[in-house]
């Protein structure tokens, strides 16, 4: 068994190198990228159920301003129909492939907001193996206690529930490259309480509600501690 799962995440590397070099296989993800004269490392980030919308736009601007280059995941548009973690992690592994090569970028880290941060919980341990060995670091903004992996209209109008079939806090706690947690001090959110924090996993609070109040300068100022 153990022999099947390395030779799986092994066969998937190789195909990160080999397969995923033209973007015309990329057109089915729903992807915004930024890349201005980067000088730092690739981030992944998936947006919150909410999709491409003008949080997740000015918080992407920020961070390639400050010299990272970009890929964006409308998880919106990508999750509305349910995915399993080991699918997520093969097509993270295919758009990481192409753009690590594409932008001549040895490392990067992940960055998730609320729904994509519940995603983003599952690729570190489920990435091939080539690309564990360039994960620097993850960072999730508003993480719930489970996900089902699917965008579903009541959990964007907040009807949804804590019941989801995969548990976050069991992931985060497999990670191994650091992880920081933020939180809104008035977002009621479970899973804030249960992280106790240690040297790989720590959490920070900041002012406001889920979006922070649109403080997205000092929310950019805060991901970049845990980049």
């Amino acid at each position: 068994m153990v022999f099947k799962i390395s030779l799986s995440l092994f066969l998937l590397g190789i195909f990160t190198q080999t397969n995923a070099q033209d973007k015309g296989d990329l057109l089915k993800f729903p992807l915004h990228t930024m890349n201005k004269n980067s000088s730092l490392q690739l981030l992944f980030y998936v947006s919150g159920d909410g999709g491409w919308n003008s949080f997740s736009q000015k918080l992407c601007e920020e961070l390639s301003q400050k010299g990272y280059a970009v890929v964006c995941l409308d998880a919106k548009k990508y999750f509305w129909e349910q995915k399993t973690p080991e699918k997520f992690a093969q097509d993270a592994s295919e758009i990481l492939g192409y753009y690590l090569k594409l932008w001549n970028k040895d490392a990067f880290s992940i960055v998730g907001y609320s729904f994509g941060a519940d995603a983003v919980a599952f690729l570190p341990n489920r990435i091939s193996k080539y690309l564990q060995n360039k994960l620097k670091s993850n960072v999730l903004l508003i993480p719930s206690p489970t996900t089902n992996l699917e965008v579903k209209v009541s959990d964007m109008f907040g009807f949804g529930t804590d019941d989801g079939k995969y548990k976050i806090l069991a992931e985060i706690n497999k990670i191994q490259p650091p992880v920081l947690c933020i939180f809104a001090k008035d977002d009621e959110n479970s899973l804030a309480t249960q992280i106790k924090g240690d040297a790989g996993l720590k959490k920070i609070f900041l002012p406001g509600s889920h979006k922070f109040d649109n403080e997205v300068k000092k929310v950019v100022q805060t991901v970049s501690m845990g980049l």
